[in-house]
């Protein structure tokens, strides 16, 4: 394959490309990331792919995929919300199990329909918030007849009662299960701008004084969900803003830092920022309760914000470092990704995270496989033998006619050898193929492609450019 070919298919990319501007571009692709996600999910053709899709369904972590992380199990560490539970009787108990274990909509309203009788605040929200669940961890999987939210707001009885419920029990509930409640409400898809929305709303402003370092991280939350036009939104960011500064020595959890990182960051003084990472930091280094879910989020605020805070990068990779045997495939993707983007880093670190890839990566697909490409890339960090694995994994896959490798794993590899100048060992099959694969990508898929996937593709044509001109060298 020569040169000339190479440059050709980049500037036919180029010429596709030229009617979009490159900012109005990666705003797009950044709302199209959570349905591009969604059909890697579906695709799941190839046995490689199936252990990671497993685990993901059964660990409950596909937000993550969706570009959004796991929130928090707020209940877990409530002692209201416990003390509650402790005082029901065993058959209530018996409900509120049914409704933590149901997967489907229409086995939660039944649930809640049979045993109308017998439902309290506690059950109300614990219904309300699995239905929420069901929609974001399993769009795809809801059963015809209620798949669509408006109609579940509309037609079905047991869920207006449920709405009700809430609106009737909002004085007497406690903190913890108020703001779950509403919380579900606004993930369900309930207007912001309806009556019970608005209600609930107001209610909550009220309480914001009282509320707990806890809670008001989670009201933090249902905020930042709102539109930011509407007129409501606009006064509960200003509230939430004016009350973080004193919420931040009443933190007492890593995700109630990152939490008002990301709500507040932007619009604190700086005294004010300095003493939420300072916060942050003591949090890291003495919770002996952080998780590496918390790292992972942690990491990926950091970086959403585009803040270099290199005591807090060396307290998570302390607690990385202690606890990287025990790290999941999927945390491990997500933590190179992130750490690769600080400058700041330790290298014993990246190091135990790149052998636990190398180690367990037939197991992972190719979205976590860009992940860590992209991190090591960023990084700048140099590592053969995963190359040649990630070589090998894309000349496979094109190979293969029954898969079809995604285009954004093709641009990551790419980017990957040209900055770090490597040369894999199957490196010129790579260049052969890859090229095919931009081809085929910009004369049969590109129509229906989203707007990520043809900013991957044209990435992928840059470097293939420049990696075909370091191999002649």
């Amino acid at each position: 394959m020569g040169p000339q070919n190479v440059v050709a298919s980049f500037a036919k990319a180029c010429t596709l490309y030229s009617t979009r501007t490159f900012t109005t571009s990666y705003i797009l692709s950044l709302k199209s990331c959570r349905k591009h996600q969604r059909q890697l999910l579906q695709r799941n053709v190839a046995s490689r792919y199936s252990t990671s899709c497993r685990l993901l369904n059964e660990k409950k972590v596909g937000l993550f995929l969706f570009g959004r992380p796991p929130e928090p199990n707020l209940d877990a560490g409530n002692q209201s919300v416990e003390e509650g539970i402790e005082n029901l009787d065993p058959f209530s108990r018996e409900i509120l199990e049914k409704l933590h274990n149901a997967i489907s909509p229409t086995v939660i309203l039944n649930i809640c329909k049979d045993n109308k009788q017998f439902m309290t605040d506690i059950h109300t929200s614990r219904a309300l918030q699995q239905l929420a669940q069901v929609w974001e961890l399993n769009p795809e999987n809801l059963p015809a007849e209620i798949s669509d939210r408006k109609e579940l707001q509309t037609a079905e009885p047991m869920f207006r009662e449920l709405c009700l419920s809430c609106l009737r029990d909002a004085q007497h509930m406690d903190d913890f299960t108020f703001l779950s409640s509403l919380r579900s409400l606004i993930k369900i898809g309930v207007p912001e701008n309806s009556a019970l929305v608005h209600t609930l709303l107001e209610h909550s402003k009220h309480r914001l004084n009282e509320m707990s370092s806890a809670t008001f991280a989670m009201f933090c939350q249902i905020v930042s969900r709102l539109k930011v036009d509407s007129e409501m939104s606009q006064a509960l960011r200003k509230a939430v803003i004016l009350i973080v500064p004193k919420m931040i020595v009443k933190a007492d959890a890593v995700w109630q830092c990152v939490t008002y990182l990301e709500t507040a960051w932007k619009d604190i003084s700086w005294s004010d920022r300095s003493r939420l990472l300072h916060k942050l930091i003591a949090l890291l280094k003495l919770d002996p309760s952080v998780t590496v879910e918390d790292c992972c989020q942690v990491v990926e605020a950091l970086n959403s914000l585009k803040v270099q805070s290199g005591e807090t990068v060396e307290a998570v990779c302390e607690h990385v470092g202690e606890h990287h045997r025990n790290l999941s495939a999927i945390d491990v993707c997500r933590l190179i990704k992130g750490l690769g983007r600080f400058r700041y880093l330790n290298l014993d670190t990246m190091r135990h995270l790149v052998d636990h890839v190398s180690q367990s990566f037939q197991e992972l697909d190719s979205y976590s496989l860009c992940n860590v490409f992209n991190g090591l890339s960023n990084g700048r960090y140099h590592h053969a033998d995963l190359a040649n694995l990630g070589c090998r994994y894309v000349v496979e896959s094109i190979s293969d006619e029954d898969l079809m490798v995604e285009i954004s794993l093709v641009a990551a590899t790419c980017r990957y050898f040209t900055r770090l100048n490597l040369k894999p060992d199957q490196l010129d099959e790579f260049l052969e193929l890859s090229h095919k694969e931009c081809e085929v990508f910009f004369s049969q898929r590109a129509a229906g492609a989203t707007m990520q996937e043809k900013v991957d593709a044209l990435d992928a044509s840059y470097h293939l450019s420049l990696l075909n001109n370091l191999n002649l060298l």
